[in-house]
């Protein structure tokens, strides 16, 4: 879901053919409401990623296993979701 920031967002789109890119012009303080009907929508039964265009997934072994073999590795253990942490850096 892109807010106002088209360019960043439809470069990742053009990258990437299996993903969905959306856009609105409405006030983003509703942002939760549209990350759970899209996910809704669209996530269920696959393995969705929900961050921001300026954050980054980082998981053990991320030099090594790509995100397709995490999932498969979550899947294999019967997980059905990953939990993360966030940390903001204040430079």
């Amino acid at each position: 879901l892109q807010h106002k920031i088209k360019r960043v967002l439809c470069a990742i789109k053009l990258d990437n053919l299996n993903a969905h890119v959306f856009q609105t012009n409405d006030n983003y303080r509703d942002h939760y409401y549209w990350i759970e009907h899209f996910l809704d929508t669209y996530g269920r039964g696959h393995w969705c990623v929900v961050v921001d265009v300026d954050e980054l997934l980082f998981y053990p072994n991320i030099e090594h296993i790509c995100l397709r073999e995490l999932c498969l590795f979550l899947e294999s253990t019967e997980a059905t979701v990953l939990h993360s942490l966030f940390f903001r850096f204040l430079l």
